[in-house]
């Protein structure tokens, strides 16, 4: 992932977290370890989406953590099904929702288990 100006926040060096979880189900979170110092973030962060059901969309969402735990919602971006169904997805996401003047993407890939369209 990337981010363009450096801050969030107020910080110099922001402690970026990337959540993942199927839209409109919130027990499916998981989120990568902080990646502090960087405004080039790497976490090479695998998950396996137990409750997915087919046409369900993902939400990616960017966070700034700081010492307290935390976090500030940084960027978002999403993917509906059609994106990773059947063949999966492994390219680049643009950011929504980024302070004025940032720019950032995200690096995904997605593997899709074994499925049956309906």
């Amino acid at each position: 992932s990337g981010m363009s100006k450096s801050g969030v926040a107020g910080k110099a060096v922001p402690d970026f977290v990337c959540a993942v979880e199927v839209q409109g189900k919130p027990h499916t979170r998981s989120s990568t370890r902080a990646c502090s110092g960087t405004q080039e973030p790497t976490w090479d962060y695998q998950v396996d989406l137990l409750d997915y059901t087919v046409g369900d969309s993902l939400e990616l969402t960017l966070l700034d953590q700081d010492c307290w735990r935390e976090e500030l919602v940084v960027g978002r971006a999403s993917l509906t099904n059609t994106d990773f169904l059947p063949n999966g997805f492994d390219g680049q996401v643009a950011l929504q929702d980024l302070p004025l003047g940032a720019e950032g993407v995200l690096d995904v890939t997605i593997e899709p288990l074994a499925f049956t369209m309906a």
